[in-house]
C-alpha cells in the first residue's frame, strides 16, 4: 500500500486514490442474527456496554444491534 504522498494529483490538486472495492458489485444479504446472538446482545447491554462496543465484540454493525434491542429483529 502506498502512502498518500506517493499518489499522483489531478489537475485540481486532488489526490487520486484507487477504489479498494468494486462499487458496481452486487451487495450481499445481511447476516442472520440467531436467537443466541440476540440473547448475547441483550446480556451485554444489561451489563452496561454501548451499542457500538457490542457490535464490535460480535462482528455486527451498530444498526443491527439497535434493531435487536428495539425488537425489530
Amino acid at each position: 500500500m502506498k502512502l498518500a504522498s506517493e499518489y499522483e494529483e489531478d489537475e485540481d490538486g486532488q489526490m487520486r486514490f484507487p477504489f479498494f472495492f468494486n462499487p458496481s458489485a452486487p451487495r450481499g444479504r445481511a447476516s442472520t442474527v440467531t436467537e443466541s446472538v440476540k440473547r448475547r446482545i441483550r446480556e451485554l447491554r444489561d451489563a452496561g456496554h454501548i451499542q457500538s462496543d457490542i457490535a464490535g465484540m460480535l462482528g455486527l454493525n451498530q444498526g443491527r444491534v439497535s434493531e435487536v434491542l428495539r425488537g425489530l429483529r
